[in-house]
């Protein structure tokens, strides 16, 4: 391994010399260029984020190995770790890294570990994720992330440096302090906090219609996004405030036309919160219930059994299931479990199963990919055909792929021949 690593190592230097001779290193501006990308992030002071690298129109022949450096902020973000993206097949002998705090830089390095090509670059996607904390005494504003140097970025053939271009990327700090950041000019008043004063005079309950549902005929909008630089995440679990999110936006409602002056108070949900108003809201729906002790635990994952009662509890709301019994007595988990009657109903109608074991696992977390095919399931929604989606982490053979794009596309929609929900024309709201 060391000695396919001198060889390859020799030869990128190689490379760079005649690339640098004939100015082709980096060409500016070419759709169809080998691009690397830095994604933009945002974040509050204190929170951990996921700053992904993504690779673009990588050659067909495939990257052999790649060195390049990033600057960041060490003043904003705290580098905790970094870890190899999916398209890395080998990522404990092809791939590596260090930090140099001191020099405010970030290097990376690919070295294909076969020594035959087999394990080189073929695929689009996520090449490296930077594990980041934004500390917390950092003001408002935006910490640019950018490239220190670009190395050799090799072929198969060992011939070429792969002409590339870049796109550098930054983290949006939201809701720091008002000083002007670093390398900053102004602070954005959209992220600067607004302290209200406090009244002593006793608060009137504010009364609102309640939200209906929010698709029309031929039209569906979407209920969840995605993540900053590219992602949908489909592997990663829910939690409680991003289901809450999504049944709140599903109802219809929205931060604007939702008050937060309903008598709903849980004692770990700030008025900060990014999801206060969601839950407020499908707590007065009693579509969600806190806890015992008074609390909601927001970032707790949300487990199938919560999850099957939230979509049964809605579809009753909405007057879009019957009630009736199902017969689930296959499921030999479920007995004398709390949500036992809703997994049955959902169950029995088809919009979700049990796994070949005969369990349902009632207790386990429920995926994003998951839990948008259930809804779309439970509401007769899609999946959607026709459509495309520009996430770099859900390939077009993921078995969600159709679900995901009825979920987070605004669109209007036709049923072919076939009974498919086929795309018409994307919309904005």
């Amino acid at each position: 391994m060391k000695k396919n690593r001198l060889i390859l190592a020799v030869l990128t230097v190689i490379a760079i010399v005649i690339a640098t001779s004939m100015n082709t290193l980096i060409l500016i501006a070419e759709d169809d260029a080998f691009t690397i990308t830095i994604g933009d992030v945002d974040g509050k002071p204190g929170e951990d984020i996921e700053i992904p690298i993504i690779f673009k129109n990588v050659p067909k022949k495939g990257l052999l190995n790649c060195d390049f450096g990033l600057i960041y902020d060490p003043d904003v973000l705290e580098i905790k770790s970094i870890e190899a993206g999916e398209i890395i097949i080998n990522p404990s002998g092809s791939f590596d890294t260090g930090i140099d705090e001191e020099n405010k830089t970030i290097l990376f390095l690919f070295s294909e570990d076969s020594g035959e090509g087999l394990e080189s670059i073929f695929e689009d996607g996520v090449f490296a994720i930077i594990n980041a904390s934004i500390k917390s005494d950092v003001p408002s504003g935006k910490s640019s992330i950018e490239f220190d140097y670009l190395g050799g970025f090799v072929d198969i053939d060992f011939k070429k440096t792969v002409p590339s271009q870049t796109v550098e990327g930054k983290v949006e700090v939201v809701g720091g302090t008002t000083a002007t950041p670093k390398g900053s000019s102004t602070v954005d008043p959209d992220t600067t906090p607004v302290t209200t004063p406090e009244t002593t005079s006793t608060p009137v309950a504010t009364v609102q219609p309640t939200p209906t549902p929010m698709d029309s005929e031929n039209t569906h909008y979407a209920y969840l996004s995605g993540y900053p630089g590219g992602l949908f995440k489909p592997e990663n679990n829910i939690t409680r405030a991003e289901a809450a999110v999504i049944f709140a936006k599903l109802s219809g409602a929205a931060p604007d036309t939702v008050s937060n002056s309903n008598g709903i108070v849980f004692t770990d949900i700030s008025e900060s919160h990014w999801a206060t108003w969601a839950i407020k809201y499908v707590a007065s729906e009693e579509l969600f219930s806190g806890y015992t002790d008074g609390t909601f635990m927001p970032d707790k994952v949300i487990t199938r059994a919560e999850f099957a009662t939230v979509v049964t509890k809605y579809l009753k709301k909405h007057s879009m299931i019957e009630e009736k019994t199902h017969d689930t007595s296959t499921l030999k988990d479920i007995e004398g479990h709390w949500a036992k009657e809703n997994i049955q109903t959902l169950v029995g109608e088809g919009y979700i199963k049990g796994y070949p074991d005969d369990t349902f696992r009632p207790n386990a977390s429920i995926k994003r990919a998951e839990s948008v095919a259930l809804i779309n399931r439970a509401l007769q929604r899609g999946p959607l055909y026709n459509a495309t989606l520009d996430f770099v982490d859900v390939p077009t053979n993921h078995w969600a792929y159709r679900d995901i794009a009825e979920g987070v596309i605004n669109h209007k929609y036709e049923i072919d021949e076939n009974g498919n929900e086929v795309l018409l024309e994307k919309l904005e709201k």
